[in-house]
């Protein structure tokens, strides 16, 4: 077996408080810089913030046993840890993590397990892992022939899924719920309602990519195909359903570009609108900027929001992680440090 790492502190709390932006987006607060041996995940690794439990993910491609993949982190910096899913698989020589979320006490991955299914031509094992916060395996799922590429985590241990099938059935919904032991409760969202069906899953990161987040009792999912944002409750009954394509068509060409595409969101959009991190390209798919803006679900004009101390926001540098009481986070690379908005 390989290493596992147990549950350690992680930060330094910065005495320095953080400026307001402009509009206001929230309350400052200490930000938290985080420590070895988690810098690296932050740094340089695929985020993930879970707003339910509080919780920065952070995970990476690897093949090397004695090379954790996912790190996690409580946003006040008092716990962490690191994780190695392939580990528990010894007969794998590889594993392709595609989505995680933080459960109670627990960290969840969805991934691929590779062991030489290619060769074989046979589908390899699709699973949802729940590790508690000492790294320990507790609870392995084979969801074949799901393949997810979002999962979330409700506050009674609920998971939602969001993917599509690999085998030559067409999967109805894109997203099942499933039970704190892995039973299927509920499929909703149908597939019919996108042009390339159970595919609408699959997003491409130059046209934007999918969102899918739990905030309060709500689950929030933004479709790229579509640039529509559904709103459900936890036991998936659709409340609500908005288009963004016009705002965010009359903030391209306000800002010189011909489109503008969502690289991610925050909030609960409870107050009529939502904070995104947007990508705007001009002609020829070339990319423009990226801004912090303030998403109104009205229909009504997007607006820009910057901050007071100078900081660049919602930068590929200093990316929007999510929503945490009254105030927005944001990791800046360069230092590894949760900032407080």
């Amino acid at each position: 077996m390989g290493r596992r790492r147990s549950a350690a502190p992680l930060v330094v709390l910065l005495g320095a408080l953080a400026l307001p932006l402009v509009p206001t987006v929230g309350t400052a607060a200490p930000d938290v810089r985080l420590a070895d041996p988690y810098v690296s995940y932050y740094q340089r690794g695929n985020l993930k913030f879970d707003g339910v439990q509080q919780v920065l993910l952070a995970h990476r491609r690897s093949y090397d046993r004695s090379d954790p993949a996912l790190a996690w982190a409580d946003a006040d910096g008092r716990r962490a840890g690191l994780i190695s899913p392939l580990n528990d698989f010894p007969q794998a020589d590889g594993f392709d993590i595609w989505a995680v979320a933080a459960g109670p006490q627990s960290v969840l991955v969805a991934g691929v397990v590779q062991a030489g299914e290619e060769v074989r031509r046979e589908p390899p094992r699709h699973v949802i892992l729940t590790y508690d916060l000492t790294g320990a395996l507790r609870r392995k799922w084979v969801v074949n022939p799901w393949h997810y590429h979002q999962i979330a985590v409700n506050r009674s241990g609920n998971v939602y899924a969001m993917g599509h099938r690999i085998d030559s059935r067409r999967a109805k919904h894109l997203i099942r719920k499933y039970s704190p032991d892995g039973v299927v409760e509920r499929e909703f969202l149908p597939s019919r309602l996108f042009a390339n069906g159970a595919d609408a899953s699959i997003t491409d990161s130059r046209t934007g990519l999918n969102q899918f987040w739990i905030d309060g009792d709500r689950l929030l999912v933004y479709m790229a195909q579509r640039e529509e944002l559904f709103q459900f409750d936890l036991d998936g009954r659709l409340e609500r359903r908005t288009s963004l394509r016009q705002p965010l068509t009359r903030f391209a060409r306000e800002h010189d570009g011909v489109r503008a595409d969502v690289v991610k969101l925050a909030g609960d959009g409870q107050d009529g609108g939502l904070l995104a991190e947007v990508r705007v390209w001009g002609e020829g798919q070339k990319r423009v900027s990226l801004f912090l803006v303030r998403l109104p679900l009205d229909g009504s004009r997007p607006q820009t929001v910057e901050s007071t101390d100078g900081t660049e926001l919602g930068t590929s540098d200093v990316p929007l992680l999510g929503t945490s009481g009254g105030a927005v986070l944001f990791l800046n690379r360069y230092t590894a440090t949760i900032l407080r908005r």
